[in-house]
């Protein structure tokens, strides 16, 4: 196994313990917590040390053994965790999972809070020594029994001891147990089974150790190795000795610890398999074929002579459905829960309220709501874009808040959820919401919109996604330079996404992405342009409608529109506006979509076909971009359509409907 391949399962198991990692401490801070928590996450930050150890990630390392200190320090009962604990060990938190990022790029990089959070963790690292209060020096000295006792009978022992594979995965070292047993023990390390290179297991055992215990007894000796108990093969090997009598010894008991709230039984741990991703594309990739496999037969038995066969017909529907099933079932091999890349926004929530000196309550919703693995890697800029805007733009400075009768401390909430075969993700915060007045005289001095535009409010707030916008006064680390919301939307809309905006003076702001499920397939309608068949996205249609004659109304020679129930939607001809020549809307039939700023439009088309489930293939790494086209698709009979894109149809319509002489658009 190359080094490449052991880093890349290192960091692909450093996601998950830092997942774990943070899950506990969002419990800590829930108070919703035992010492198992602890032990959670201090196993986690072992584990990662431990690993990180391993391939000389020396920063990395120097942080996480700090970090395990402290941590060790908590779950010995000597450390008590209170507002300040708890916001040290939550900030080492979000430092180590930067470290861990940032060592897959350059190992020797730090984050700015490195330093200080490592000389914060360094001051609660060290126990010393406190001093004897007064109700120590006076406190009552208790006396065992005048009795004789007969202690357990003291033997020499011979500890086989053999770890599984688990042992290590749940973070121990047999290092620590050997400590645990005093310095009369002497230890023998079994290498034997160690394989060459080449066939080394990085998630194998094969070590095993002899340990010869002297002055103990067994019980001392079974404590030690109680907590691996089920993670090791252990065997004890006793020679007795005569027990010694011994009188009963007068003792002070110290106060004992505050004991910690009882470990709650842990879940039974679920078995995964981890997969290249390229294996899961390229399984994609196949099931796509075989659906449009499916519908080649599908198309060429309609098209036959023959009268319709029932055997085939039902021998087809269940080929379809199989095909169906089995692509749904891939595609779940690469959906994931949003929860990991929730908690990667905690820690920018975090870091944007000290940054902005105001005090934030960060809460989610849906966290186990799947999508899939692409759209999350690529939602995290941008999400990261929108969380500070909300801290630094949507929330008040906390005597503000006071002025209004507000806590103090904002709520952002960042909650996911499936809504009509979409993953719908929003961000909201409970802050002054949206200066509408201001945002139109910033976007007017910037010369965005002309000086007497009078706009809607949806129009108005749609100005935040203009690039080079910013309606902050001072430049600072999170905001000012007019670069943030406009990476938002071409993010957004590079994946086949839609985000929108609503605000409430005074309540906040919430920031809505619309997504598909998946960037593999989607549903789409299939229709004629100019004897050209495309595909329009069914996400953005609204309706269909073959109307009267008599509702398509010329405003000018190149200017339609389309009454609808008493309202007048402008129309856009695909054909020209796609270099498919110049007709003029008729009858029909037109297609209804919604726009980003919610606007309604109406595409005049040739024909309407039907609904499809459509395998989608990517032109830009195939042939090139296309304004107004985002993918294309392999039909059944063979033939390739265009997917359109909407939103971008919109938007070049209005370009070019701008750059026409006034004349003529008023003629």
């Amino acid at each position: 196994m190359s080094m490449d391949t052991l880093k890349a399962t290192f960091f692909a198991e450093c996601e998950e313990l830092v997942e774990a990692m943070t899950e506990g401490l969002s419990q800590i801070a829930t108070d919703d917590w035992d010492s198992e928590t602890v032990n959670a996450i201090f196993r986690a930050v072992h584990s990662i040390k431990g690993a990180a150890g391993a391939f000389g990630f020396e920063k990395l390392v120097e942080f996480a053994h700090k970090f395990e200190t402290v941590l060790d320090r908590i779950r010995n009962n000597e450390l008590a965790i209170d507002a300040d604990v708890l916001r040290i060990i939550t900030r080492a938190s979000d430092v180590l999972a930067e470290l861990v990022e940032l060592a897959q790029v350059d190992p020797n990089e730090t984050p700015a809070a490195y330093d200080p959070v490592l000389s914060e963790l360094a001051n609660h690292a060290d126990s010393g020594e406190t001093a004897a209060s007064s109700d120590d020096l006076f406190a009552p000295v208790a006396f065992a029994p005048l009795a004789l006792v007969i202690e357990e009978s003291v033997a020499e022992f011979t500890v086989e001891f053999e770890p599984s594979a688990a042992f290590y995965r749940n973070g121990h070292e047999p290092e620590r147990i050997f400590a645990s047993l005093g310095d009369a023990v002497q230890v023998t390390c079994d290498t034997s089974r160690i394989p060459d290179l080449a066939e080394l297991d990085p998630d194998q055992s094969y070590l095993a150790w002899s340990i010869e215990v002297h002055g103990k007894t067994r019980t001392e000796i079974e404590k030690a190795f109680e907590y691996v108990d089920g993670l090791a093969s252990i065997e004890f090997i006793e020679k007795e000795e005569p027990a010694e009598i011994e009188p009963p010894k007068a003792v002070e008991k110290p106060a004992p610890p505050p004991a910690p709230k009882a470990a709650a039984p842990r879940p039974a741990s679920t078995q995964t398999l981890r997969i290249d991703p390229e294996r899961v594309d390229r399984l994609i990739n196949t099931v796509g074929e075989l659906i449009i496999n499916q519908a080649v037969i599908a198309q060429k038995i309609a098209a036959g002579d023959r009268s319709p066969d029932t055997e085939v017909a039902s021998a087809l529907d269940d080929y379809r459905y199989l095909a169906r099933e089995i692509q749904e079932a891939v595609m779940s091999i690469r959906a994931q829960p949003v929860k990991s890349l929730f908690q990667r926004m905690a820690r920018v929530v975090r870091e944007a309220g000290e940054a902005t000196g105001k005090a934030v309550q960060f809460e989610t919703i849906g966290e186990t709501t799947e999508i899939d693995k692409t759209l999350i890697e690529r939602l995290a800029d941008p999400l990261t874009h929108m969380l500070r805007n909300a801290v630094d733009h949507g929330l008040e400075a906390p005597d503000a808040r006071a002025q209004t009768e507000k806590p103090q401390t904002g709520t952002v909430t960042l909650s996911a959820a499936h809504r009509s075969g979409h993953v719908v993700i929003e961000v909201a915060d409970d802050g002054a919401g949206l200066n509408r007045k201001r945002i139109l005289e910033k976007a007017v001095q910037k010369g965005l919109v002309p000086s007497d535009a009078v706009l809607s409010d949806s129009e108005i707030d749609n100005l935040l996604f203009m690039p080079g916008f910013s309606t902050a006064d001072q430049v600072t680390n999170l905001s000012g330079r007019g670069v943030g919301m406009d990476v938002v939307k071409t993010s957004i809309t590079s994946i086949g996404g839609r985000v929108s905006i609503s605000s409430e003076p005074s309540k906040g702001s919430v920031f809505t992405i619309l997504l598909p499920l998946t960037l593999a397939v989607l549903d789409g309608i299939v229709i004629s342009v100019a004897e050209e068949t495309m595909v329009v996205p069914i996400a953005n249609i609204m309706e269909t409608i073959r109307p009267e004659s008599d509702d398509v109304l010329e405003l000018t020679p190149s200017n339609w529109v389309l009454k609808v129930r008493g309202s007048y939607v402008p129309i856009i001809p695909l054909a020209p506006l796609l270099g498919l020549g110049r007709t003029a809307p008729n009858t029909g039939p037109f297609i209804l979509v919604e726009a980003e700023n919610a606007s309604v439009f109406a595409f005049a088309v040739n024909e309407i076909y039907d609904q499809r489930q459509i395998v989608i293939k990517s032109l830009e790494g195939n042939y090139g971009a296309i304004p107004g086209i985002s993918a294309a698709t392999i039909l059944g009979d063979g033939q390739i359509a265009l997917i359109l894109d909407p939103d971008a149809l919109i938007a070049l319509a209005a370009r070019e409907s701008a750059s026409k002489p006034r004349c003529v658009q008023e003629a």
